[in-house]
């Protein structure tokens, strides 16, 4: 008895902890592999990712590419939804700061997308935290 996942009917949501960026097209590139076998097994899937950028990448043209924004693209088909900000170590906000723009980015996503039917968070930290 095997599974028949061909027309998979199910929308998920993709939380990761990486994501492939701009300046790191590796990271995290396994999800986004399961993301577009997800897609191709007919899942309605979104990702949404918060990336904080490491102060010893800072410089004046990381900072206009960079600025806690936020950015939407469709990659493969698939719709993501970015924020880009920096970390700031010493005053150990990235947790607060992850959670407060993932619920962010989730509120913009569900008024876009509609809700999903499942979260996936990928990674213990910070994909679990969510």
């Amino acid at each position: 008895m095997g599974n028949n996942f061909d027309n998979l009917n199910i929308h998920v949501l993709l939380l990761p902890s990486w994501y492939p960026t701009a300046t790191n097209a590796v990271a995290g590139v396994f999800v986004k592999h399961q993301a577009i076998a997800l897609k191709k097994a007919g899942a309605k899937v979104g990702i949404i990712y918060s990336h904080f950028r490491s102060l010893r990448e800072f410089n004046f043209s990381a900072l206009t590419d960079n600025h806690f924004q936020i950015s939407f693209s469709e990659e493969d088909d698939i719709p993501t939804l970015r924020f880009c900000g920096w970390n700031i170590p010493r005053l150990r906000l990235e947790p607060i700061l992850w959670k407060c723009q993932n619920e962010r980015l989730f509120r913009r996503y569900i008024r876009h997308f509609g809700k999903p039917d499942l979260i996936h968070a990928h990674s213990v930290l910070w994909g679990g935290v969510a």
